[in-house]
């Protein structure tokens, strides 16, 4: 299970419930409940009722299998994540949060009935959520419950919860409707472009899902003159706006707004599939002064890092994939965020390359004369 999901389980029980199952799948053997008991510190007749619990949630062909000789196993391994996902379902955060993204709002009082909770217990798993939010410039209110903050970061919230969430789960996915917006807008992106440019398909999906929701709900977006003025350079801006009600047909005409359109140009960059085969000039695309300076800190960069300097066509996804995040990082500096798990497997297997990365990024130009000026506290 995924870092950012299993921040949303507060619940002790649930949280044990979890490792339990994990222990199970981990064993190279089959394992007895006093052997689990042992390494968790805490008692086998929990852990037994623990069991009997999940017996509820279990699929009917039972992927746990029990022997009173040799203890539990799992035999359908690809299936844990499936079910480890239904019991974090059960999180009175999963639930809360789902229902504030569908603008169910309810009391402190009315969600302690509602979870069968005490108020002093639920208080306790919302300040959890509140350290969630903080990571994305959002704070929680209490009456009633409600995440608030900038819309643009709300949006990247809701982005990432749905998207790190949903893998299996079927609460709040993208749909047909969704699925035809994005064919739609597909294919007139392609007819537009001198050349066939492949899209993350699923991360584009919840863009457009989080994207509609909060535009049927009413919220809207106002973007900076400084970073629309940038967005007019880019190819997807040129035919956005022509799009129309075909890109969120039935949304009101008030709230198709040309920052909203903007906002859709932006993302697309966030769903850029860097292929190799085909040079790419960003010439016109971002001024010339920050352009000097993404090449010349592709070029120290290779050097410090000791290697040659790749072929012209690997050389321009290096600085288009900068120029990108330079574009996302004035809508939100969210977007400079990388994953936990992202981050732990470049730890894991570049341990070495990930530290010259940092010690060569302290110092950047590229640090200290571009993000600099957008990062505005948030980038660390």
């Amino acid at each position: 299970m995924n870092h950012f999901f299993s921040q949303l389980v507060a619940d002790k029980k649930i949280k044990r419930q979890i490792k339990l199952l994990t222990a199970i799948y981990e064993a190279n053997y089959p394992i007895t409940l006093d052997e689990i008991a042992e390494e968790f510190g805490t008692s086998k007749r929990t852990l037994f009722r623990d069991m009997k619990d999940l017996e509820y949630i279990l699929p009917e062909d039972n992927i746990v299998e029990f022997s009173s000789v040799s203890g539990y196993t799992i035999n359908n391994m690809h299936l844990i994540e499936d079910l480890v996902v239904q019991i974090a379902e059960q999180s009175p955060l999963y639930t809360i949060v789902n229902n504030v993204y569908d603008e169910i709002f309810l009391t402190i009082d009315e969600w302690a009935d509602e979870l069968f909770l005490s108020t002093s217990t639920l208080y306790r798993y919302l300040g959890y959520l509140k350290k969630i939010l903080k990571d994305f410039k959002l704070d929680l209110t209490l009456t009633p419950v409600a995440i608030v903050g900038d819309e643009v970061n709300i949006r990247h919230f809701y982005f990432h919860f749905l998207y790190n969430t949903n893998d299996i789960s079927s609460i709040n996915r993208p749909t047909e409707q969704d699925r035809d917006i994005f064919h739609r807008w597909y294919s007139t992106f392609t007819g537009k472009m001198d050349h066939k440019r492949e899209v993350q398909h699923r991360s584009a999906l919840y863009w457009i899902m989080v994207i509609r929701k909060r535009l049927e709900q009413g919220h809207t977006l106002v973007l900076e003159a400084r970073l629309k003025e940038s967005v007019r350079q880019l190819s997807t801006h040129k035919f956005m706006p022509e799009s129309g009600q075909s890109y969120f047909p039935g949304i009101e005409e008030q709230y198709m707004t040309e920052d909203e359109f903007m906002y859709g140009s932006l993302l697309s960059l966030d769903n850029y599939v860097y292929e190799e085969g085909k040079t790419v000039d960003i010439k016109g695309l971002i001024d010339k002064e920050n352009l000097e300076v993404i090449n010349r800190f592709l070029v120290d960069a290779f050097k410090q890092l000791g290697k040659e300097l790749p072929e012209p066509e690997i050389f321009s996804l290096y600085a288009v994939y900068l120029r990108n995040i330079y574009f996302l990082t004035q809508l939100t500096p969210l977007f400079q965020r990388n994953s936990t798990e992202v981050n732990r497997l470049i730890k894991h297997r570049h341990p070495a390359m990930y530290s010259k990365w940092l010690e060569i990024l302290t110092n950047a130009t590229i640090k200290k004369k571009v993000w600099a000026k957008i990062c505005r506290g948030y980038c660390g």
